[in-house]
């Protein structure tokens, strides 16, 4: 598979009956960024948790680096990397802390962590924030 992210045909129903993902598909190449958008309740959060293995799908396939997330969840959610809605940043933290933190969780070295921390944020132009506290960017 020569894809970072394959989705086949996926659908989520909830133990309720709701039923949330209705049949997305959809391919992402390496070095593509995309943007998942839709109204609220459309599914989006529902469809990239079930995608990273944090749901159970009620059908359908998904592939991160051609990893099947049900066969090979532990190699499919080392090959990706997941940043979740600002609820989850830890606004006590730094920018660095808090992607400290992940890395942390997923048992990378801290010679790893401080290099990947050092790209993201100075992909996005936050190096020279590093140790603001996160409740202190503008805006938030």
């Amino acid at each position: 598979m020569d894809k970072a992210i394959v989705i086949e045909g996926l659908k989520k129903t909830y133990s309720n009956g709701t039923e949330a993902v209705k049949g997305v598909s959809l391919a992402v190449d390496y070095g593509e960024i995309f943007g998942f958008l839709g109204p609220n309740g459309a599914g989006k959060s529902t469809t990239i948790k079930t995608a990273i293995g944090l749901l159970k799908p009620t059908s359908g396939k998904v592939y991160l680096d051609g990893f099947d997330i049900e066969k090979y969840p532990y190699e499919a959610r080392v090959s990706k990397g997941y940043s979740s809605q600002e609820t989850s940043v830890d606004d006590t933290l730094t920018a660095y802390e808090n992607i400290y933190l992940q890395g942390k969780f997923f048992h990378l070295s801290t010679k790893e962590i401080e290099k990947r921390a050092k790209e993201a944020l100075q992909m996005f132009g936050l190096w020279d924030r590093k140790t603001t506290l996160w409740n202190r960017f503008p805006g938030e």
